[in-house]
């Protein structure tokens, strides 16, 4: 338990810490969500935020592995799975980030998030069976098509300020714990982290906020 308490705390205080600064870093830059007949804040509010819950998570993750690895000598049963999540992560913060600074097309942004969710989906994360069916060679398919539908569907509810993160909080907190019952360890500490690294952004994410996730956050997220 004082695994998950670590690394749950760890990215926690990054984003705290983290997230303020990457606020300066969007004001400089002029990236910001400016008031319009859509919106409900009444100020430009700085975006990007998904950069301070990208850099804290892969940081209490990769701080984690080296405790573990050089410190314990032992290795994290989840470090074969962090290159394919690190790397599709990676791409659909950046493009998000990119289409934060400067809108894209939505054929770019949909390229992008399919070849991402490829990364994750060709290294074995894949549906196989779906209400007890086997999918067979359909996995990769739908397994594409469902993460990059929640990607979006995630991205679509970042309109409120707190929602995705909020509910980002709780989805990846109650699928750790779901994990954790199944016996799947390493992979709840994932989650775990990504659970912290969101409740840190929310300390400045709430009603009034003065960051917003942006679409590096949301489709990161998602």
């Amino acid at each position: 338990m004082l695994r998950y308490v670590s690394v749950f705390v760890a990215a926690l205080v990054l984003s705290v810490v983290v997230t303020p600064v990457i606020r300066w870093i969007a004001i400089r830059l002029k990236v910001v969500d400016v008031p319009g007949e859509r919106r409900i804040h009444s100020r430009p509010i700085p975006r990007l935020g998904g950069i301070a819950v990208y850099a804290s998570l892969v940081s209490a993750l990769c701080g984690v592995w080296a405790f573990e690895q050089y410190v314990l000598g032992s290795s994290p049963g989840y470090a074969g799975e962090l290159p394919a999540l690190f790397v599709g992560a990676t791409a659909v913060m950046l493009l998000g980030a990119v289409d934060d600074c400067r809108p894209l097309t939505p054929r770019v942004k949909f390229t992008v998030q399919v070849l991402a969710a490829m990364v994750v989906v060709v290294t074995g994360n894949q549906i196989h069976s779906i209400l007890g069916f086997d999918v067979g060679p359909l996995a990769i398919p739908i397994t594409v098509l469902w993460v990059v539908g929640v990607t979006n569907a995630l991205n679509l509810i970042d309109g409120l300020d707190g929602l995705a993160a909020g509910t980002g909080v709780i989805v990846s907190l109650t699928l750790a714990a779901l994990l954790l019952t199944s016996g799947r360890i390493d992979e709840a500490l994932i989650l775990v982290a990504l659970g912290g690294s969101l409740l840190g952004f929310l300390r400045y994410n709430f009603h009034p906020a003065s960051i917003f996730l942006g679409d590096s956050g949301s489709l990161l997220l998602g």
